[in-house]
């Protein structure tokens, strides 16, 4: 090996090195938002899943919304380890310990699963460099990562016990897995791709448009070997027998507790909720595009993409990597983009080929005019491709480092609310500790009467969905803590309007003592305001 090869090898090992760094610094600040308390509502949804399996020994997690099964079971395997780890070292005195723990306030547990889903959004950065660099060449690969690497979805979601990055990471791992059966279609490549596009869906249903690339990548090389395109249709039978091998090891219960699963995909398929319902097909393809991708790639990064789109399509046999990329990409977005609601999070697997797409566009730019003046433009326009979006990142990351809303509103209330008070609270609202106050929630509106004992209060009841105001009457709570719930029902309109009354009723009789809002950049969460009683004169 020559000097000069060991040089580049070392300066672009160096490089992703350096990649895989500022991911890493990016996703661990603020890794620990929140605790000891859980903002954010779906995470509970897995560790108590995988709580349960650890505790009962029972493999089934009796639910399949997502279908979320490889989730739960890593978070099984990690905690267990954890746990087994704390045993050993003394940091648990005993199996007790820790059942009171993971019950209570199990919040060590949750940064262990943070950290669990924060090695699959490093794997995604560091895929996204293997995608740029097969399909293309180490420049585009390392331009591809550096972009995934702050985009602030990915990042936001590499902090967040889910399913987005697991799903992402495995189905990167597919298409990879797709471009090697174009190099060699060998049918160990349809195997391992056809495995880990089951496993992606036995994280996440919509995966299955991963099979896409492979279908793709199959006819792509049937073509480059002058070979008839319905000749080795055994091949693709291969990958088809290995997703449903590789979807039933990661879910195997999906498989046999059928009727649960069904009616767990049917209460997920929901026509309307609350802030997130679709305003149409093509709506939400602006929106993905505009709101999603080029708030992680920035504007000049989607000018980019679309000159790498432009090229794929209009020469596709010198961009078979490219078409492999689109087959899953455009698929994808008309896909979510057809579904009744819209979520942010539903475009996390398009934004590592997003980032390809703009790398790619970048190297034909910069080839185009690499002996002219304009290739400083193009370097130029990369710059601001990475500046912009990290710019995003970093005022996420400080708002979660200077605390979240309802922590601030969580000191004011036990500075100022006297212990054993009675109050009502709702979901998104801070959660105050048991032993301090009689808490309820619509649900619960019975002080003896509530969900198992935790160290601190979690809502999830909603005060605009009560029946009426005289279970408010009833109950005479001295105080009532309402987050965003009456903001985001009253922008809903009409199919909330149910809800005014409610609400109504607590500004005319309770006076309002605090209040606290989110600053972009500066203090995350929602707005939370807190009602008492009128003192009696």
């Amino acid at each position: 090996m020559s000097i000069v090869t060991l040089k580049k090898v070392s300066i672009t090992t160096i490089a992703i090195i350096a990649v895989l760094a500022i991911a890493g610094l990016a996703r661990y600040w603020g890794l620990d938002f929140g605790l000891p308390f859980l903002y954010n509502t779906d995470e509970p949804n897995f560790v108590t899943r995988a709580f349960r399996i650890l505790g009962t020994g029972d493999l089934n997690p009796h639910w399949f919304g997502h279908p979320g099964s490889f989730t739960i079971y890593s978070l099984s395997l990690v905690f267990g380890l954890y746990a087994s780890i704390g045993l050993m070292l003394g940091h648990f005195p005993d199996l007790s310990a820790i059942e009171v723990i993971t019950r209570t306030e199990p919040s060590e547990f949750y940064f262990v699963g943070r950290l669990l889903i924060l090695f699959f959004g490093m794997l995604a950065v560091y895929l996204t460099y293997l995608m740029g660099k097969r399909g293309q060449n180490r420049t585009v690969g390392l331009i591809s990562a550096s972009i995934m690497a702050i985009a602030p979805l990915s990042v936001e979601l590499s902090r967040l016990i889910r399913t987005d990055m697991q799903m992402t990471a495995l189905i990167l791992i597919t298409v990879i897995y797709c471009f090697k059966i174009i190099e060699k279609p060998k049918i160990s490549n349809y195997i391992i791709a056809g495995l880990f596009l089951g496993l992606s869906v036995a994280t996440k249903y919509p995966a299955i448009f991963g099979c896409l690339p492979i279908i793709a990548a199959h006819f792509i090389s049937q073509s480059n070997q002058g070979i008839p395109l319905t000749k080795n249709f055994a091949h693709l039978l291969t990958a088809a027998t290995f997703s449903l091998i590789g979807a039933f090891l990661a879910a195997p219960y999906l498989f046999i507790d059928i009727q649960t699963a069904l009616n767990d995909i049917l209460g997920e398929a929901r026509s309307t909720h609350l802030s997130s319902t679709s305003y149409g097909f093509t709506n939400s393809i602006f929106r993905y595009f505009y709101d999603v991708i080029l708030s992680n790639v920035s504007l000049a990064g989607g000018f980019f993409a679309l000159i790498s789109v432009f090229v794929i399509v209009k020469k596709p046999r010198d961009n078979y990597f490219g078409i492999v990329v689109l087959s899953f990409f455009i698929p994808f977005l008309f896909f979510i983009s057809s579904l009744n609601l819209w979520w942010e999070r539903w475009a996390m697997p398009l934004i590592p080929f997003a980032c390809y797409l703009a790398a790619h566009g970048v190297y034909i730019s910069y080839k185009i005019f690499e002996h002219t003046r304009l290739k400083f433009f193009v370097a130029t326009s990369l710059v601001i491709a990475l500046i912009l979006p990290l710019r995003e990142t970093l005022l996420d990351a400080n708002e979660l480092a200077q605390g979240d809303t309802r922590t601030h509103a969580y000191r004011w209330s036990r500075q100022n609310i006297s212990e054993n008070s009675l109050i009502l609270v709702e979901s998104y609202s801070p959660q105050l500790p048991t032993e301090s106050y009689r808490l309820i929630q619509p649900g619960f509106m019975d002080e003896d009467f509530q969900p198992a004992s935790t160290k601190y209060y979690r809502a999830l009841g909603v005060i605009g969905e009560l029946e009426d105001t005289k279970d408010i009457v009833e109950s005479d709570p001295d105080y009532i803590i309402l987050s965003d719930q009456y903001d985001r029902r009253l922008a809903g309109g009409e199919p909330y309007a149910h809800s005014m009354p409610i609400y109504n009723y607590i500004f005319r009789n309770y006076d309002k003592v605090f209040e606290v809002k989110s600053i972009r950049g500066s203090l995350a969460g929602n707005v939370v305001r807190i009602y008492s009683k009128p003192k009696s004169e």
